[in-house]
């Protein structure tokens, strides 16, 4: 009986455990289905809320964070990538801790109070999320604090006071998979001022260092791989069908010799508001007998760095008897050819001449598309009448219809009431 009762005993334990098996396989079997992998290139901001049944897919842990009995949540991939960030950066004697992660649509509601009790409104509004709207309902995007002499660095505006140790912090985060999602002169992409503090987990170290050598935030990002012009922006030959283009930047006859970066199509960008003023220029000129003809409209920050990049290298004059053949290259950014910013980037600048439908050929404008000397000066005086008359044709036209001229190129202008007076874009032409 004893032998019966024992071999009963482990039968009815292993029916037990094999019972408690099943369903373990069977719980585990469901979390696949609803615990995928994230989207880890998820865009959540004002204009894009998340949907209402994303935080179900997420795999959750919870984890402690700077507040003594607090705790938090975090996808689990970014957690562990998070934890990688955080070991390297203590072998450069650097603490930090988690602020937030994870945040309901409920707990931001409490959250945005908090702010405007404490800040204000206005400040509210500019630095946290409307409810639905948050990153951190994401379960990818953490809130980081930085440990100085042994206290934890909390207040905002304690932490925009250590520019040097962010600094250290940012150029680690790539190497796991993080990048600074929120950065400085891009408010009107994001919506949000800067925040050294908030990191994104993006899923992998090399999209992480692409992104943050680009110079993008993650709408750039995320638009720029898409086929269609970014928000805000056109394609001009779109608006303006009669317009001839001849984009030089994508081609290698200009005064680098190359492509430039960020020209991967011959196509031009210009902002909306940009290309619609255009277009009744071209209607202009057109019952004048003229076409436009555009050499260069919305250039990125990044074809920009390139001019900067070829500019300190002295020894490359492939294409100096064409444009510069009067200047040393040297001289090129003391002179201003050559700048770190273009207001091209912003998206509302165009580069363009004039086409005589008639002789079918270019207005003689007495000067040549990008030539560095003082003869590309509108008002110069040492070319012929016609030659004048010509740029005088083509700026009054672009003056009569919202643009300003430049005083040292006669082939650039601006829109006077550009929509992004103080962004600079990096989205790829194409």
């Amino acid at each position: 009986m004893k032998t019966i009762k024992k071999t009963t005993f482990f039968a009815l334990v292993s029916a037990l455990i094999f019972a408690s098996f099943a369903v373990s396989c069977k719980k585990t079997a469901a979390d696949k289905i609803t615990q995928k992998q994230p989207d880890y290139l998820v865009l959540v901001n004002k204009t894009h809320p998340i949907s209402g049944d994303y935080a179900k897919s997420l795999d959750l842990v919870t984890v402690d964070t700077v507040y003594e009995d607090e705790t938090a949540e975090v996808e689990k991939s970014t957690y562990e990538a998070y934890l990688s960030l955080k070991a390297a950066l203590a072998e450069q004697g650097i603490e930090i801790g988690i602020d937030s992660a994870y945040r309901s649509v409920e707990y931001q509601e409490k959250i945005m109070r908090e702010f405007t009790e404490k800040y204000g409104e206005e400040y509210a509004k500019n630095t946290v999320a409307v409810p639905g709207t948050s990153e951190h309902h994401t379960g990818l995007a953490i809130d980081i604090v930085p440990k100085v002499d042994g206290e934890w660095k909390w207040e905002n505006e304690d932490m925009m006071k250590l520019p040097e140790l962010f600094a250290l912090i940012h150029k680690e985060l790539p190497k796991h998979g993080f990048i600074l999602r929120l950065l400085p002169g891009k408010e009107e992409i994001t919506g949000y001022s800067y925040e050294p503090w908030h990191i994104r987990y993006v899923g992998s170290a090399e999209l992480a260092q692409k992104i943050m050598d680009s110079g993008l935030v993650l709408e750039e990002y995320v638009d720029g791989q898409k086929d269609s012009a970014p928000k805000g922006f056109v394609y001009l030959a779109e608006v303006v069908p009669d317009a001839i283009l001849e984009i030089r930047y994508y081609s290698t006859y200009n005064f680098v010799g190359d492509r430039i970066d960020g020209y991967e199509k011959p196509v031009a960008l210009l902002t909306e508001e940009a290309a619609e003023a255009l277009k009744a220029v071209s209607d202009d000129v057109k019952a004048q007998g003229y076409r436009l003809k555009i050499y260069d409209a919305y250039r990125p920050q990044r074809a920009v760095t390139h001019f900067m990049n070829w500019a300190k290298d002295t020894s490359d004059t492939r294409m100096k008897q064409y444009f510069y053949p009067n200047l040393d290259k040297s001289v090129l950014f003391a002179q201003g050819y050559i700048a770190e910013k273009s207001g091209h980037s912003r998206g509302s600048t165009v580069d363009l001449t004039l086409f005589d439908m008639a002789t079918e050929k270019e207005l003689d404008m007495g000067g040549t598309f990008d030539w560095f000397g003082e003869e590309s000066h509108p008002d110069y005086t040492q070319i012929t009448e016609e030659q004048f008359a010509n740029r005088m044709i083509l700026r009054k036209a672009m003056i009569r219809h919202g643009f300003k001229p430049l005083e040292e190129e006669w082939w650039h202008f601006t829109l006077k009431d550009e929509p992004y007076p103080d962004t600079y874009f990096d989205y790829p032409v194409k």
